[in-house]
């Protein structure tokens, strides 16, 4: 383990500068000015050189609080600075609560849950999100559902205060944004295809709820009532949705014609698909649907249209081909699929599935670490915050693709809130 430059945030705004805002102006604007003035003076981070980003509190003299860290490219565990416009080290009180990695140029990172900033990779210079709004989550019903959604021109797409928001980042300087969705529609999760065309689920100006297709030149299509709950993009760009009556059915938008189709049946969550926690994996391929409240797998393929339930022998429903009784967390990357959980035994253990053949690799004995977050990257490295069975440290560790495993960090005193592979 290397951990370097390790700090705690302090308060940049003088005491007594709060009080005088609260005393003159009231909380709110006093809030408000505090914001203005550290989105005024903050010009970047040093995050050049991250290739994982985490938040994890830690507690000081009795107070906790939240603290971004970075894992760079060298192995290094080091605490995120943040710097003015003449390259001073800015303290903030503000709290990191979020990250969502947007492309293979920008990060956002928000603080306290309403600052956020946009972040260029390459040099960490800083682009505040003040006229755009901060993105929401996007995670109901599907827990892996990206926040945030990018069009063939570039332009991003994330929900904010119950809006889909187009937000045009090509002069990062005058960041603008553009509604997405209508403004009688409160929109609780949604998905996007290349072009801009969007598929979502949340409740109209009579509080009742919808699913709609919002095409990108501004046409609504109803769907059934509950049809935009879980919905993905296929590999071949048209949008697939779980049949509002039965379950267990999936369906076909065609997003060239703009016509609905039968696709497939026999996915066997019944109607509990809508109401359980679910990942969704996107191979080129292929879709694999993994309901974790059920313990199973469903291989969803494009061409031909084939259904195909991967987690149970193809001679008898009552052998599973995975060693789990139960599964906890799934991450993908480009080739295979990461499975967390407790086996048998009730022991945790994560296992390297090969998507094309359902192989698998355990990559590390039963009960040595229980997996609380994990990300992977498109050439499988697998990053993990853990509970250390042996001894009970929280540790952040790494797998590389030929399996080696190396602890980062044991020093953790509780598990991350966010954990993001960025690079």
């Amino acid at each position: 383990m290397r951990r370097k430059n390790i700090f705690l945030s302090v308060l940049s705004v003088p005491f007594i500068t709060l009080i005088f805002l609260i005393g003159s102006c009231g909380l709110q604007q006093a809030i408000q000015e505090i914001k203005q003035q550290i989105i005024s003076m903050l010009s970047s981070m040093n995050i050049a050189d991250a290739q994982t980003l985490y938040i994890v509190p830690e507690t000081d003299d009795g107070t906790t609080d939240n603290i971004l860290y970075k894992e760079t490219t060298e192995g290094d565990i080091e605490a995120v600075k943040l710097y003015d416009h003449d390259g001073a080290e800015m303290l903030v009180d503000e709290e990191p609560t979020n990250i969502f990695d947007v492309n293979s140029e920008y990060v956002i990172i928000g603080f306290d849950g309403i600052i956020g900033f946009l972040i260029r990779k390459s040099d960490g210079a800083v682009f505040s999100l003040e006229n755009v709004g901060f993105p929401n989550s996007n995670t109901s019903y599907i827990t892996n559902r990206k926040a945030i959604f990018t069009d063939v021109s570039g332009n991003i797409y994330y929900l904010t205060g119950g809006k889909i928001v187009k937000i045009d980042i090509q002069d990062p300087e005058n960041i603008t944004k553009v509604s997405h969705s209508p403004a009688t529609d409160s929109v609780s999760l949604f998905v996007l295809d290349n072009d801009g065309n969007a598929i979502y689920y949340g409740s109209d100006a009579s509080y009742q709820e919808i699913s709609r297709i919002r095409k990108v030149t501004g046409e609504l299509i109803n769907l059934n009532l509950f049809e935009g709950r879980v919905a993905w993009v296929g590999p071949d760009d048209h949008f697939y949705f779980f049949n509002n009556d039965p379950f267990d059915q999936v369906e076909q938008y065609d997003t060239d014609e703009w016509e609905p189709s039968f696709f497939g049946g026999q996915i066997g969550f019944n109607n509990g698909i809508s109401n359980l926690p679910t990942y969704l994996l996107e191979f080129s391929d292929r879709i694999l649907v993994v309901a974790y409240g059920f313990n199973e797998v469903y291989e969803v393929y494009n061409n031909p249209r084939y259904i195909h339930q991967t987690t149970k022998s193809e001679l008898t429903d009552s052998y599973n081909k995975f060693p789990f009784s139960s599964i906890d967390r799934v991450a993908a990357s480009s080739g295979y699929y990461y499975i967390a959980g407790d086996d048998s035994d009730g022991k945790p253990l994560l296992i390297k599935v090969d998507y094309t053949d359902d192989s698998y690799v355990e990559l590390y004995t039963p009960g040595l670490y229980d997996i609380y977050k994990l990300v992977v990257s498109d050439d499988d490295e697998v990053t993990f915050n853990a509970l250390r069975m042996s001894d009970g440290a929280v540790v952040i560790g790494k797998i590389n693709s030929t399996g080696d495993l190396t602890i980062l960090d044991e020093t953790l005193e509780s598990q991350v809130i966010v954990l993001e592979r960025i690079q």
